[in-house]
């Protein structure tokens, strides 16, 4: 449980910063980032080396795969 703790900090950041922008910001350009960040994280899942340690790429992934459904 503890490994999915970047994807509540990082959801809960991304709401935010959504609430404060969605006025100013195109959502073609939300809905892009939002993929490009899913997609990034989907990559590095698979990319993963099993010998490496979780912060090198478990961790970014969690953090990133969260954008695509909060954005």
């Amino acid at each position: 449980m503890i490994r999915m703790i970047p994807m509540f900090v990082s959801g809960a950041l991304c709401n935010l910063v959504v609430a404060l922008i969605v006025g100013r910001v195109s959502g073609a350009i939300l809905l892009g980032v939002g993929c490009a960040a899913t997609g990034g994280a989907c990559l590095l899942f698979a990319l993963i080396i099993p010998e490496a340690s979780y912060w090198a790429f478990g961790f970014p992934a969690a953090a990133l795969v969260v954008f695509g459904a909060d954005l």
